[in-house]
């Protein structure tokens, strides 16, 4: 979600219905957005951006590791449009 751009804890629901980055982070499950925001609070305002970045960092590790890619280019200007093209 933060890597993605999201602004609100309702983004994450894009995640948990986008197909093809599931796939590439292995992710089984995904909380919803109300017990995202639950846990936050339960961490506190400092706990919560701190544990924050570490799930972000081990989601993210995960996804390099399993992939076999080597190299990356980041495009954060990138938009994908799905076209149902016969060519």
């Amino acid at each position: 979600m933060l890597n993605g751009g999201g602004r609100s804890l309702e983004d994450i629901r894009q995640i948990r219905t986008d197909e093809g980055l599931r796939e590439i982070l292995p992710l089984e499950r995904i909380p919803s957005s109300d017990a995202f925001g639950d846990w936050l609070r339960s961490m506190g305002i400092n706990g919560g951006l701190y544990g924050l970045e570490k799930i972000n960092q081990r989601v993210l590790k995960r996804g390099v590791k399993y992939d076999g890619i080597k190299g990356y280019t980041l495009d954060i200007d990138a938009t994908g449009i799905e076209a149902e093209k016969q060519s």
